[in-house]
């Protein structure tokens, strides 16, 4: 072969090469985006769903491959009907009947994981408060002077059961109080003005509260019912049937997310948390941060217990079995995985 052939040649190769190149560039650059499964995820800005925060920015929904969106609600009971429609992937649930009926009539909800615990011992995320005028006359709340107070609180939901159960200590229920609804953003007010002798409420709202000094309080519900379930983490038909596969993965980044929450309010764990709560790095640092299980495991007995006390209320039609609401399969693959 001449030179000049030769060098023809070599250049060829050369540009070959160099297209190859670039189309294997083009064609790596497109593998990743291809690879992340889009999802949507169901989430309020309270602090209890920090690990859907953290597990977003920090990476750990892309390391699993998946591209999540999270779609925030104003509160987790408008979450649950979307998400039994199909129309979100996964999201975060407080016992609430409107949950157990929903699981009962299609089972395309699944409650996988631990969002948040009353551990015994913890501090006060969700609590009753009082009045400080009320606490001055009465040092020990009793049946005599509990009866009739005003108190609010959305009886509909896991702070019905767990004011029930306060006042089952005292031999009272709530039949004896005169309850209402106060949307959080109005309770300082109904506190400064006097309209209300007790709240029930959760952080930052317990905080906020005693701020002002027209609140103390009286217990926290980790006191009463130890260990209860707060809330947990719902899978819908995508993840919990359709693509189980999928499901393993969220739940493994979620997991991951929820140990770096449990290793408390660190520098980077508070600037996440405000990003997302909006709420100021100075009060992130005083209000209190619920237990979550490392492992994910989810207090059974309780949720049981609170479906018998939503029957017994006429809100919920019947209870829903444990095979039928719970799912242990993701965070036992999740624990594998993570170790």
């Amino acid at each position: 072969m001449s030179i000049a052939a030769r060098g023809r040649s070599i250049a060829l190769r050369s540009i070959l090469a160099a297209v190859l190149g670039l189309l294997s560039a083009g064609c790596a650059a497109n593998v990743t985006p291809a690879a992340l499964q889009k999802t949507k995820v169901g989430i309020v800005s309270y602090i209890t769903f920090s690990p859907f925060f953290i597990a977003k920015e920090e990476g750990f929904f892309s390391e699993q491959n998946l591209d999540v969106e999270l779609v925030p609600f104003e509160n987790s009971t408008l979450i649950m009907p979307v998400l039994e429609q199909g129309q979100l992937d996964a999201a975060g649930d407080v016992p609430v009947a409107g949950l157990f009926n929903a699981i009962n009539q299609t089972g395309n909800i699944k409650i996988v994981a631990d969002r948040g615990s009353l551990s015994a011992g913890g501090c006060d995320y969700f609590a009753l408060l009082a009045s400080t005028d009320w606490m001055a006359q009465n040092p020990t709340p009793t049946a005599e002077n509990v009866r009739g107070k005003r108190i609010a609180l959305d009886i509909n939901s896991v702070q019905g059961y767990l004011t029930d159960k306060f006042l089952a200590t005292l031999g009272l229920t709530l039949a004896d109080m005169d309850a209402q609804y106060i949307p959080p953003p109005s309770m300082i007010e109904a506190a400064k003005n006097g309209s209300v002798d007790f709240i029930v409420t959760a952080e930052p709202w317990v905080t906020r509260l005693t701020d002002i000094k027209h609140m103390a309080v009286l217990t926290g519900f980790q006191k009463v019912v130890p260990g209860s379930q707060a809330g947990f983490l719902n899978l819908g038909r995508r993840f919990s049937k359709d693509e189980p596969e999928l499901g393993e993965r969220f739940v493994t980044a979620y997991l991951k997310g929820v140990r770096q929450y449990m290793e408390g309010k660190t520098d980077r764990n508070i600037e996440i948390v405000a990003q997302y709560t909006k709420l100021p790095a100075e009060l992130l640092k005083r209000i209190c941060w619920p237990e979550m299980r490392l492992d994910g495991a989810i207090n059974l007995e309780t949720i049981m217990d609170y479906q018998d006390w939503a029957v017994a209320q006429g809100q919920l039609e019947k209870v829903a079995p444990l095979d039928a609401l719970w799912d242990p399969r993701f965070v036992d693959f999740a624990n594998k995985k993570l170790g």
